[in-house]
C-alpha cells in the first residue's frame, strides 16, 4: 500500500513537472530571452536592467513565461526567468508617455536656452552700439582738442612773433637812445667849452678896457 501510494505521489510530481514545463516551452516565444536569477536579484532590479524602469517589475512578473513565480518578493536563484523580447503594448505605452514629456521637457528648456541666447545677443549688440557710439564721440571730442591745440600753437606762434619784433624795435630804439644820448654829450661839452672860451675872452676884454 505504501508502495502504491509512493508511486501515485510520483506520478503526480512528474505529470505536474511535465505540465508545467510543457507549458513554459509554449508560453515562451523563440525571441525571448531567458535569464538565469543570481543570488541578489529581484523582479525590480530586473526590471531596471531590461525594461529600463524599476516600477515595471509587474510585467515580468504577469509575463506569461513566468507564471510560474508565485511570490514576486523571492525569486530562486538558478531559475530561469523570461524577458520579453518586445515590451507589452501597455510598457511601450508608458514609456512613450515618458519619452514624449521628456521630449516636451527638452523642447521647452531649448527654447528657453534660445530666448536667453537672443536675450544676450540683443545686450551684446546694444553694449557694442553704446561702446560705438562712446568711441566716435571721444574721436570727435579729440579731433576737436586737436583743432584747438593747433589754433593755439599758432596764435602762440604770432604772439612769439609779435614780442620778437616788438623786442627787436625797442633794440633798435634803445640804440639809437643810446647814440643821440653820446651827440648829446659831445654837444654839451663842445658847448661847455665854447662858454669857456666865451667867458675867458669876457674876462680878457675887460682887463684891457681898464
Amino acid at each position: 500500500m505504501r508502495k502504491f501510494i509512493s508511486l501515485v505521489i510520483i506520478g503526480m510530481f512528474i505529470s505536474s513537472f511535465l505540465s508545467t514545463s510543457f507549458a513554459y516551452a509554449l508560453e515562451v516565444d523563440e525571441e525571448d530571452f531567458i535569464y538565469t536569477i543570481k543570488k541578489g536579484d529581484s523582479l525590480a532590479k530586473l526590471a531596471k536592467k531590461f525594461l529600463h524602469d524599476p516600477m515595471l517589475w509587474p510585467k515580468l512578473w504577469l509575463y506569461d513565461g513566468n507564471t510560474y513565480i508565485r511570490n514576486p518578493n523571492y525569486i530562486c536563484p538558478g531559475r530561469k526567468l523570461v524577458i520579453p523580447s518586445s515590451e507589452p503594448i501597455m510598457v511601450k505605452r508608458e514609456v512613450l508617455k515618458k519619452k514624449e514629456e521628456l521630449i516636451i521637457k527638452l523642447e521647452e528648456e531649448v527654447k528657453n536656452l534660445r530666448a536667453s541666447l537672443d536675450t544676450l545677443k540683443d545686450v551684446k549688440e546694444a553694449l557694442i552700439r553704446e561702446k560705438e557710439e562712446e568711441i566716435a564721440r571721444l574721436q570727435n571730442e579729440v579731433r576737436e582738442l586737436q583743432r584747438e591745440v593747433a589754433e593755439r600753437d599758432k596764435l602762440i606762434e604770432q604772439k612769439e612773433t609779435i614780442i620778437k619784433t616788438q623786442i627787436d624795435e625797442i633794440g633798435r630804439e634803445i640804440r639809437e637812445v643810446k647814440e643821440e644820448t653820446i651827440e648829446l654829450k659831445k654837444e654839451k661839452g663842445y658847448y661847455q667849452f665854447l662858454a669857456f672860451g666865451i667867458g675867458c675872452a669876457a674876462v680878457a676884454l675887460n682887463l684891457n678896457r681898464k
